[in-house]
């Protein structure tokens, strides 16, 4: 099995487009896409402010909160904000539909947020909570997760390997079979808290 890990910090931030943010770009496909022809993009973005999400057309969003205090949006000026903090379910949305954003704020802490996104134009995308002690079939033909904190992967016909976190475990084959993947807390104490998310696409 061909499996490629990206580690968050190894990552050059680029800054969003309309500037109230920086982007982590973790994973694109095609690899020799320009910036407006990519069909699958993962990346991690830190929240810097208030105001407007980039407009991605012809593109559905899957995101989750990864750490901080959170954010809330509102796809709508008479629309009621959703509230996003470490530990919700994720949230898709069309890109060509970007939401307000606005910090939350938690006393004693700085109103900062990092977000891990899931981008598709075309192909069919899922973000889902890894839950300690419950395997994952993925079947798609790009497939993977993000850990949220260290761990141990493995699967049927892979040695098992320590996962740091903040990393992207990614496999792209278009012929593998459908496999079962595992990813356990590397201290059992945390199996609580957000561990990490499984990610597919489609195409």
């Amino acid at each position: 099995m061909s499996l490629q890990c990206i580690t968050a910090a190894s990552i050059t931030p680029q800054a969003w487009r309309n500037g109230g943010g920086l982007t982590r770009e973790l994973w694109v496909w095609p690899p020799a896409a320009a910036a407006l022809d990519w069909q699958v993009r993962i990346t991690l973005a830190e929240v810097a402010q208030d105001g407007p999400f980039s407009a991605f057309p012809g593109v559905q969003r899957h995101l989750v909160v990864v750490e901080g205090c959170g954010l809330s949006l509102r796809w709508s000026l008479d629309g009621a904000w959703q509230d996003l903090a470490p530990g919700h379910p994720p949230v898709s949305f069309d890109g060509a539909q970007p939401p307000d954003c606005r910090l939350l704020r938690v006393s004693g802490q700085p109103a900062r947020s990092a977000d891990l996104n899931l981008m598709c134009r075309g192909p069919q995308g899922r973000i889902q909570a890894i839950q300690a002690g419950q395997a994952m079939t993925l079947s798609s033909t790009q497939r993977g997760f993000f850990a949220a904190q260290a761990g141990r992967w493995w699967c049927a016909g892979a040695p098992s390997q320590v996962v740091a976190a903040q990393t992207l475990v990614w496999q792209d084959d278009h012929v593998a079979p459908p496999a079962t993947w595992h990813f356990e807390p590397l201290d059992p104490t945390q199996a609580a808290q957000p561990l990490g998310w499984w990610l597919d696409a489609q195409l």
